[in-house]
């Protein structure tokens, strides 16, 4: 009982990513990941969308409007925009995701992209502003990388997101770069 009164505290006194945007309106499946470091305007949360097994890597930022052009015209209007990423999306780190995008299910963001249109399922995007890439599929052959494992790191499969232990896997993960490293 005194464990339950302790979370709850600690999250309204201190509340997450997703619980900010969860209580601004917004979507948030479960086993999403979001870093803490996400840049997002809780105004427009209640336009954001991440579903199961999406991930939002560190430096990310999320804007749900823009006024540049409008405001530059001395019109003084916003263009406004929901953001989704679907079922195990995946935004790199710095990237920039712009109003009306759609991440689709299994596509990649490169890290430092600058997302301006919706991307289809299962592609990779990188560049500012982003273009495709290739496929998952493509890239995954390309780099002749095994999909259960990369540099000696076993990557987390859906089932297992749910239920893993984070901090002993970042520890555990962080140390096997390092080892593949230190070679």
């Amino acid at each position: 009982m005194l464990k339950k009164i302790k979370s709850y505290l600690k999250k309204k006194l201190k509340p997450t990513v997703k619980d900010r945007i969860k209580l601004n309106g917004g979507y948030v499946d479960e086993g999403v990941y979001i870093s803490n470091n996400v840049t997002i305007d809780y105004d427009y949360a209640f336009l954001l969308e991440f579903h199961e097994g999406a991930v939002i890597a560190t430096g990310t930022i999320l804007t749900n409007h823009d006024s540049s052009l409008p405001n530059a015209q001395g019109e003084g209007m916003l263009r406004i925009g929901k953001i989704v990423i679907e079922k195990n999306g995946y935004v790199g780190a710095g990237a920039i995701i712009l109003p009306g995008v759609t991440i689709g299910a299994g596509s990649i963001v490169g890290a430092g992209s600058v997302v301006t249109h919706s991307i289809p399922p299962g592609e990779v995007w990188t560049g500012a502003p982003a273009k495709k890439y290739g496929t998952v599929t493509e890239i995954m052959n390309k780099r002749s990388v095994n999909s259960t494992k990369y540099f000696d790191i076993y990557y987390v499969g859906e089932v297992k997101k749910l239920s893993i232990d984070y901090p002993k896997f970042k520890e555990e993960s962080i140390k096997k770069v390092r080892d593949f490293y230190a070679k």
